[in-house]
């Protein structure tokens, strides 16, 4: 349906996920934030922003990203396509929180998700937000809008200490 960016397999959980779901998102990690790192570049390029630019300040990213959503067919996408979407517009809040908090993508323990973990955008404080989890929540919302999740990341990140 649609030419939007992907980012690949979440790769394999290794056999410590049975006892310890943590340590099997931890072992992931580094990839996924690898796959984090090249699907933003795919966003950058899909938007048709300055690489230097967005990956300098992601907020040059706002305005065209937004536009970018506003200009999808929403109504008639299909499963695949909400969850390369989602992606997208994670990711992006990722490295947004990352160059404005210094955050770091991280992972916290989701004993009622399939795979026991989520990754999660963490400052060193202790504060950490979903930024899929956000992004899910937009997606009920009658318009997708850039600026109220990376105001919900902000307002998350501000309130939340994890512990």
């Amino acid at each position: 349906m649609r030419a939007g960016v992907g980012w690949g397999s979440q790769g394999t959980v290794s056999p410590v996920a049975d006892t310890d779901p943590l340590a099997a998102g931890l072992a992931t990690l580094l990839e996924w934030n690898a796959e984090r790192r090249r699907n933003f570049a795919a966003i950058v390029q899909l938007t048709g922003a300055g690489a230097e630019a967005a990956e300098r300040d992601p907020a040059t990213l706002i305005p065209r990203l937004q536009r970018y959503v506003e200009a999808l067919p929403l109504a008639e996408f299909e499963a695949d396509d909400w969850f390369t979407l989602q992606t997208d517009l994670a990711t992006f809040l990722g490295r947004l929180a990352a160059v404005r908090r210094a955050a770091y993508w991280g992972v916290r323990a989701a004993p009622s998700t399939p795979r026991g973990y989520r990754y999660v955008v963490a400052t060193a404080d202790g504060r950490a937000a979903d930024p899929y989890e956000i992004v899910a929540l937009e997606f009920q919302e009658d318009v997708v809008d850039v600026v109220r999740m990376i105001a919900t990341v902000e307002a998350t990140l501000d309130a939340a200490v994890t512990g």
